[in-house]
This record gives structure tokens, sequence and C-alpha cells, in this order.
């Protein structure tokens, strides 16, 4: 079964921006790694990804439609397999009113007090089956992982396996932290159900920024932020990796506001 499969990703911690900054940098070493962290600089990581492909000569042959999976998709269905705190009930509520501008069927999964992320194989067959029973053009919504998208954890053979499933299964995975390319590319790749996507964000942009906001975040150490840091090297890979193909999807465009 293809289904367009749409999946909005964000590693949830301002407290790890700057090391993510740093690891960008040395990536980049002719950037300025003060002005980078400090945000003084006027490259923005779009800008870096389109010096990279100029520098590569790739830039002329990067095309929008070998990088859109809608495109192989038999079905006019969107999957969100949202995970928590990376913005997703907020896309949640703007699928759910572009769902009545754009004319297509909104389904989510049923409110549970646990839910279940990881689910055996027999379950995921039923839910696959259950979303291909839906009628055409619709979008189901559902607190679930990938399948064999976590396990083992922090391997090498995890990471790979998920760079994988987001190049092969995915029509577009989002960075919160850059709302204004992620909500561009599912306008233009997914226009179906994408369509005035950022027009209905920017005109409730104040209610969309005050759902399930947490307002308590207890201080973190230094030494907890350090574990993170050695331990989650591979998710800090695999946001890299995600953010890149986002932007790279951006350039595809050739959009005359962000190709110069």
């Amino acid at each position: 079964m293809a289904i367009s499969t749409t999946l909005f990703l964000y590693l949830h911690t301002r407290d790890l921006h700057t090391k993510l900054k740093e690891m960008e940098i040395k990536l980049q070493p002719d950037v300025s790694l003060s002005a980078q962290v400090s945000g003084e600089s006027g490259f923005s990581a779009v800008s870096i990804m389109m010096r990279q492909l100029k520098d590569s000569g790739e830039i002329e042959t990067l095309s929008a439609q070998s990088l859109n999976n809608t495109m192989k998709a038999e079905k006019d269905i969107v999957f969100f397999n949202r995970v928590p705190k990376v913005g997703s009930q907020t896309f949640m509520e703007l699928l759910r009113n572009l769902a009545m501008t754009n004319d297509f069927s909104f389904h989510r999964d049923q409110v549970q007090r646990v839910e279940t992320i990881r689910i055996p194989p027999a379950d995921q067959l039923a839910l696959a089956t259950m979303i291909n029973s839906y009628s055409t053009p619709s979008v189901y919504i559902k607190h679930v992982c990938f399948i064999n998208f976590t396990h083992p954890f922090n391997s090498d053979s995890a990471l790979q396996r998920a760079k994988t499933a987001v190049e092969k299964h995915y029509a577009v995975v989002g960075v919160l932290e850059d709302l204004n390319s992620t909500l561009t590319v599912l306008e233009h790749y997914i226009p179906k159900f994408f369509k005035g996507a950022t027009k209905t964000y920017q005109e409730q942009v104040e209610s969309y920024q005050k759902i399930n906001r947490n307002s308590f975040k207890p201080p973190v150490s230094e030494e907890v932020k350090d574990m993170v840091r050695r331990n989650f090297t591979r998710e800090i890979e695999f946001y890299h990796f995600c953010r890149q193909r986002l932007h790279r999807q951006l350039l595809a465009l050739k959009l005359p506001d962000v190709y110069r």
C-alpha cells in the first residue's frame, strides 16, 4: 500500500540548540563558529545548503519532482504519524481547518489515557487496512512510531534505517524551528492538502501558538545537558539529515524569493 506520508519532526529542546549549531558548523569550516552560535551571521541554514549545492554543481540538476515522494502515492491519503511535543497538535488543528478549505476528509485516532506508540506487526497491519479503507482525499492522524523506526536505540543500523525510511516513505519531514520552509514545502509538494497552509497559519498564528504550550520548564543542569549531548549524537545527526533534506526540497522548487 503506497500512501503519501508526512512526518513533522523537531528535536524539541532549546538547551540543545547551541550544540546543534556547533555540529552544523563543523561541517562548514569556512563559516565563523562564533557568529553562527551567536546568531549574528547572515548565513542561514538554507543559504549554507544553497552554497553547498552551487559548489558541487548539483544546483543545476536539483529537481523537486525527484524529491517528491507524494508522486509515488497510489491513493490521496496523508498519514501524519505525530510524535509528542513537536508542534503536532498545532499541525493537527491546521489540517482540520485546511480540510474545510481544500475539501478533504479529516480523521484522527481516539483520545486515549495511555498512548501505545509502538505497536506489534498484527496491529500495524490492522491500522494500515483501516487507513486504506478511507475515501480519498483523506488525512489520518495518530500518535504512533514508524514501523521498526526506533530499534535498536542509538545505533548506526537504527540511524541508517531511519534515514532510509525518511527518503523512501515520507513526503515531507518538517522542522518546527523553520516553520516557513516547512509550510512552503508542504504547500508545493502536497498541494491537495496544504494549499493555503501558510496563509491559514499566519491568519490564526496567535491561537495556534497557544495550543498545548508547556508553561512548566524547570532548569536543566549542565551535567544533564552534557549527558544528553554524549548519548544522543545519532539523534542529533538524524535531525540535521532531516533538516537538510527539507532545505534541499525547498531549493529544488527554485522559488524567486529563496533561489538566489
